[in-house]
């Protein structure tokens, strides 16, 4: 009967967990020195404030040549999959929550990103991890 209960429990987990609507994420930015600037671009659909607008940064996996910069901080995300149901973390959402996470910082760029493969998680059922330097042009 102890079974019985403990499959029961599992099951219903196993089905509320299914009916989540997005994975999470967490986030890390390491500033170097400077303060961002004041927030002056907001999302509405997360009331979240950004320095700049996140879709004008742009993201290089290596370094830029001739164009000098300062770097702001490092940047790094990592997006998880909650349940067996949902789909796996995309490049393309590694890149955007970088994006957002320099927005806030006032970046103008991510340089040396990296956004790795994805893989089975400690506590999700796969994860994706991105990281890179957040710089701000010189003018």
């Amino acid at each position: 009967m102890p079974f019985a209960r403990i499959f029961l429990v599992f099951l219903l987990v196993t089905l509320l967990g299914a009916c989540a609507t997005q994975n999470w994420s967490t986030a890390q930015v390491t500033p170097t020195g400077q303060a961002p600037q004041p927030t002056t671009v907001s999302d509405s659909s997360t009331q979240t404030a950004y320095a700049v607008n996140p879709s004008r940064i742009e993201l290089v996996e290596g370094d830029l040549q001739g164009r000098p910069y300062e770097v702001l901080g490092k940047v790094s995300v990592s997006l998880n999959k909650l349940t067996i149901f949902h789909p796996d973390p995309t490049r393309e959402q590694a890149a955007q929550r970088l994006r957002e996470e320099a927005a806030k910082l006032g970046a103008d760029a991510v340089i040396n990103v990296e956004i790795g493969e994805v893989g089975l998680g400690l506590l999700s059922w796969a994860t994706r991890d991105a990281e890179g330097q957040a710089i701000r042009f010189k003018r």
